[in-house]
């Protein structure tokens, strides 16, 4: 990826976080003992999150982003240089979990939303066992996160953004051992809960 974009992506994504939504990172501190490879687990609640945790995250992130988020011009812009991969609806499945395994093998940091898609209720959802399997199969630390503020800075459905406060919360490294996948994308979810409930 051309640097240049990359950096003026999250120049625009820094205008737009701060004078919108006054974005404020707790928690960057845990972040000192990972290395080259990681997979970054949030909860999701707005098509906005990509470029959140773009810019809280002092590095290149890659995640998967569904097609239809790239119809949006400067959305499209912001995520596709902040490291989205546009993926077919139907093609998350786990061909494309294998993919993002080569992904943080290769020494990425890897975002994936453990719930599967957005919350509508902003309620945490149950989640999918993608997580379990990507931590199992790379051995990478997980970072859990929870994004406060960004479903009603831009929920499901809505046409417009709203100048709302949005604060990150990231917490610390979790290693979790075994092949329960279903067992492990628990106690991710239950690290972003602690995260929510502060």
């Amino acid at each position: 990826m051309d640097r240049t974009l990359y950096f003026c992506a999250r120049f625009l994504g820094f205008f737009l976080l701060k004078l919108l939504f006054r974005l404020e990172v707790i928690g960057r501190e845990n972040l000192k003992e990972i290395g080259s490879s990681c997979i970054i687990a949030s909860n999701h609640q707005s098509y906005l999150d990509p470029i959140v945790l773009g810019y809280a995250f002092p590095r290149r992130l890659i995640y998967f982003a569904k097609k239809d988020i790239f119809s949006v011009p400067i959305l499209s812009f912001l995520i596709r240089h902040l490291g989205a991969i546009p993926v077919d609806r139907e093609e998350l499945s786990s061909m494309t979990m294998r993919k993002g395994v080569r992904i943080i093998k290769e020494g990425n940091w890897f975002v994936i939303f453990p719930e599967g898609t957005r919350s509508r209720t902003r309620e945490l959802l149950e989640p999918k066992e993608g997580i379990g399997f990507l931590h199992y199969k790379t051995g990478a630390p997980i970072v859990p996160v929870f994004i406060s503020g960004s479903g009603r800075a831009l929920p499901v459905g809505a046409k417009f953004i709203r100048p709302v406060k949005v604060r990150v919360f990231i917490g610390k490294k979790m290693e979790i051992e075994g092949k329960d996948y279903k067992g492990i994308a628990k106690k991710v979810m239950d690290a972003i809960r602690e995260l929510k409930e502060g």
